[in-house]
């Protein structure tokens, strides 16, 4: 059987809003990751986003213009 994105769910990563806290990048990572096999590059393109996480405790939340370019 052939795997189709849903359309509701392919929606929710499109409008989802521009993350402000970490919590936030988690879920849309958490989101988005679900598609990767229709992404081509998706770990170097989430990459940005996904170093955002990485010792999130000794770093303070961040945005930078190669992580909103990462998000869109």
């Amino acid at each position: 059987k052939n795997f189709r994105p849903d359309p509701d769910k392919l929606n929710a990563v499109r409008e989802y809003p521009i993350p402000t806290k970490l919590k936030a990048v988690r879920t849309f990572l958490g989101l988005s990751s679900y598609y990767r096999r229709f992404i081509k590059n998706y770990a170097t393109i989430a990459e940005p986003l996904i170093a955002l996480t990485r010792h999130s405790d000794l770093k303070p939340f961040q945005w930078s213009e190669a992580r909103q370019n990462s998000f869109e």
